[in-house]
């Protein structure tokens, strides 16, 4: 299964008020590929289940819970 790598923003949700949300600022394949393309950099996500959503629509495939189709979604949050 493939896995994905994921660098978060969690600090602009917290400026404009969405404590709980995050952009993401980079995706990347378990080759170092590039992916970021494959999600919206301006959306503000909820939770990592929506990110993978995003990914299976790219992959069309069925949308299951991530680590069963993603293998490993990883993130790195960045802090202030």
């Amino acid at each position: 299964m493939p896995t994905f790598f994921a660098e978060l923003d969690h600090l602009t949700g917290v400026r404009v008020g969405a404590m709980v949300t995050f952009l993401v600022i980079s995706l990347r394949d378990q080759y170092g590929i590039d992916r970021t393309k494959w999600v919206d950099q301006g959306t503000h996500y909820s939770s990592l289940e929506e990110i993978a959503a995003d990914i299976a629509k790219i992959l069309k495939v069925p949308k299951l819970a991530s680590d069963n189709y993603l293998g490993r979604l990883t993130t790195t949050i960045l802090a202030g």
